[in-house]
C-alpha cells in the first residue's frame, strides 16, 4: 500500500468531519429559526429559495423501569410498545458453532462498515 493513500485518507477524514460539524450546525440554526420550538413541517419562503424544516421526536425507552411497570399498564399503553430482539454479541460468541444452529437458522449476518486508525508514528 502506498503512504500516499493512506495520508490522502487522513485529509479526506478530518475535512469530512469538519464538513459534517459545519453543516449540522448551519441546518439546526436555520431549522430552529424557521420552526420556532415546535415540532412537524414548516414550509417557508426566503428570497427565492423555498425551505422545507422538519422536526420530529422520538421516545427512548429505559427497559429496566418500563419492565417493573409493565403489569400495570393498560392493554392499550402495551400496544405502543414494539420489541425489537437483538444479539448481544459476547454471549453469543461464548456459544460454540454446534449448538447455535438453530439461532444460526434465523439470523443475518451483516458487516459494519470498516473502520480505520492511523497514528504518525514519531
Amino acid at each position: 500500500m502506498k503512504i500516499e493513500t493512506i495520508k490522502k485518507w487522513k485529509r479526506l477524514s478530518a475535512t469530512l468531519k469538519t464538513i459534517k460539524k459545519q453543516e449540522f450546525d448551519l441546518r439546526k440554526e436555520i431549522a430552529e429559526k424557521v420552526l420556532k420550538g415546535k415540532t412537524g413541517t414548516v414550509n417557508q419562503k426566503v428570497s427565492n429559495f423555498k425551505l422545507k424544516a422538519q422536526q420530529s421526536e422520538r421516545f427512548k425507552v429505559d427497559n429496566e423501569a418500563l419492565l417493573s411497570i409493565w403489569s400495570d399498564l393498560s392493554e392499550e399503553e402495551k400496544e405502543t410498545i414494539k420489541w425489537s430482539p437483538e444479539i448481544k454479541k459476547r454471549e453469543y460468541d461464548k456459544i460454540p458453532l454446534d449448538r447455535k444452529k438453530k439461532l444460526n437458522s434465523v439470523l443475518t449476518k451483516v458487516p459494519n462498515a470498516p473502520t480505520l486508525s492511523v497514528t504518525l508514528i514519531k
